[in-house]
């Protein structure tokens, strides 16, 4: 029957799959619920086969039964509600009964979820698998039957083999090997592939912190490692989820610190770049589509945007992101950061034949992107596309710790009042801004937030800022990474978090800056919400830039706030402004 339903197929755009017995469960042969339109069987069933089979397909979808030999299905099918049942028999012999399913419902695919979820949830927080399943197992007093359900996850045919994966180049490799045992152990599976993600095994961040701090302390007893740091350890796995990654850098970091030792006289050393180019894939004959880091210094929020642009399979995609976190609070932004940046994707262009580029900022990173663009120019890099996403302009220096604490705090997804500190109106927090900036004009002091007064609005922020001040700065994070746990489920590290902060406190400052006139034309989405936490007007910001574009400046309102325009339904809408490229409208 297998050779006979391929030769009838053939010529047609389908894809046939043969089932190995029904009797055998089908996840284990390599298929999962709710994956196909339409299953073809023969011989005896019996009911409990059936329902296995039914389960396979979507819903719409064709259950057909070749020279069947029980008769009651057409009875039984009939009198289900959602059923449609065809029956072609011939001179007294059973040949087709077709019986359509699950007409009650609605089809979705699996992958059409973690798409979905992808444009609201962080990377780590996103599901390893995904099952569309008509019903859960359950026990006999109506619980959930989880024995029954840890043996749904699909053999790996269905999924990615990591048999060769996982032993390839390991011999090779003491490290690498040492390193995905750790992996392992820390994840509950038996082993892990070499160049599989973390992310695929269910890790999340608090499984990457730890895995962080146990690395270092290992690396730490072994003098033939160099010292690597906590948060650089977390952010390279951040970056780069795989052990052979892994690996790769930890053996980099020892060449390195081997290099300097090994030099008797002083000697000038080449700048090693800060930058991690981040690729994502896509059509390499087209352009070099650019995405810089934000105020944190990552990727992980631009994931839903750049999910949207690898669909559109226009050029190839790379992220920005910086490496090390401690070097980066030590650099001269913005221009030394460009500088770097700038000289990777030279070293990238050079690679290949030359293409355009599009360069893609938001909010800090539009400030580093419009440098880039600058000396990219200076080096002849045609540039297609300069886009800016709403970035108003930080007039004022601002040295008071706990005013970007509080600044940042909207960045973990939380509030202040969720983390017990106190409620506060937006407004007035936006009045407290602008009443510190009347008061010291361009440089908020050290300890200004805590004197903050004069109504019961403004009363309230300046009670909420004394008491954030009663509490030490460990204290604080940890009530922030709980708020966040509590609200979202998300278990964030103390130590992430507050790196985390101290990396937007460099930005925070870093952005105010004001870029020298730029010759080229310019993109700019500005966020049709406004913000209470950036006080600028919108005429206030496209003011500012006006005044920097000596060519062509196309302005573009985008749906949401300074932060919401880059989530969800935001970011597919933004990211079809993005397929289009400046003056080919």
């Amino acid at each position: 029957m297998t050779e006979q339903v391929s030769q009838a197929l053939e010529g047609y755009n389908v894809a046939y799959i043969s089932m190995d017995t029904v009797e055998e469960e089908y996840r284990a042969q390599g298929l999962a619920p709710n994956s196909f339109d339409v299953v073809l069987a023969a011989g005896a069933i019996d009911s409990s086969d059936m329902n296995k089979l039914k389960e396979l397909i979507y819903p719409g979808g064709w259950l057909i039964l070749a020279k069947w030999t029980e008769d009651s299905w057409i009875s039984e099918w009939q009198k289900e509600e959602d059923g449609l049942v065809f029956v072609l028999q011939k001179d007294g012999e059973n040949h087709l009964l077709a019986h359509r399913v699950k007409l009650d419902r609605v089809r979705v695919s699996a992958a059409e979820l973690e798409k979905f979820l992808s444009l609201h949830l962080p990377a780590y927080m996103l599901p390893a698998h995904l099952q569309v399943v008509d019903a859960l197992p359950l026990t006999g007093n109506g619980k959930i039957d989880r024995s029954k359900l840890a043996k749904w996850r699909p053999a790996s045919s269905f999924g990615q083999s990591v048999s060769m994966d996982a032993t390839e180049g390991a011999e090779s490799d003491p490290l690498e090997a040492q390193l995905a045992h750790v992996w392992a152990e820390a994840l509950g599976v038996s082993r892990i592939g070499r160049t599989q993600s973390f992310y695929e095994y269910g890790a999340d961040s608090l499984i990457m912190a730890q895995v962080a701090g146990k690395l270092r302390d290992k690396l730490a007893e072994n003098p033939a490692h160099a010292a690597i740091p906590f948060d650089v350890l977390l952010r390279q796995m951040l970056n780069f989820p795989t052990a052979d990654a892994l690996a790769g850098f930890i053996h980099m970091r020892n060449q390195e610190s081997q290099q300097s030792e090994e030099v008797a006289l002083p000697k000038k050393r080449n700048k090693s770049s800060n930058a991690v180019l981040i690729p994502y894939g896509g059509d390499e004959s087209g352009p070099l589509r650019v995405v810089f880091h934000a105020v944190l210094g990552t990727m992980d929020g631009f994931r839903p945007l750049i999910e949207q642009l690898k669909a559109q399979q226009t050029g190839s995609i790379v992220g920005i992101a910086i490496d090390d976190s401690e070097r980066y609070c030590a650099l001269e932004l913005i221009e030394t950061v460009a500088d770097d940046y700038a000289e990777c994707l030279i070293d990238v262009l050079r690679e290949r034949e030359q293409r355009p580029v599009q360069l893609i900022g938001y909010s800090l990173g539009g400030l580093i992107a419009i440098e880039v663009a600058r000396r990219l120019g200076e080096q002849g890099v045609p540039i297609l596309d300069l886009v800016l996403i709403d970035i108003p302009p930080i007039l004022t220096e601002v040295n008071d710790d706990l005013l970007i604490e509080a600044l940042f705090v909207p960045n973990l997804n939380i509030t202040l009042e969720q983390a017990a500190f106190g409620k506060v109106n937006e407004h007035d927090f936006a009045r407290v801004i602008l009443q510190l900036v009347e008061k010291h004009g361009d440089c908020i002091p050290q300890g200004s937030a805590c004197t903050i007064g004069g109504d019961e609005g403004l009363d309230q922020v300046g009670e909420m800022f004394r008491k954030l001040s009663a509490f030490d700065r460990r204290e604080r994070f940890t009530a922030y990474v709980q708020a966040l746990g509590k609200t979202s489920g998300e278990q964030m590290p103390v130590e992430m978090a507050e790196g985390l902060c101290k990396v937007f406190g460099q930005s925070f400052k870093a952005a105010r800056y004001t870029p020298l006139p730029y010759m080229g034309d310019i993109r700019f989405l500005l966020a049709r919400e406004p913000f209470q936490f950036l006080p600028s007007t919108s005429e206030e910001t496209l003011a500012f830039w006006q005044d920097i574009c000596i060519g062509e400046m196309e302005v573009t309102e985008i749906a949401g706030n300074h932060y919401s325009c880059m989530v969800g339904e935001n970011a597919v809408k933004l990211a079809e402004l993005l397929a289009v490229p400046h003056g080919t409208k």
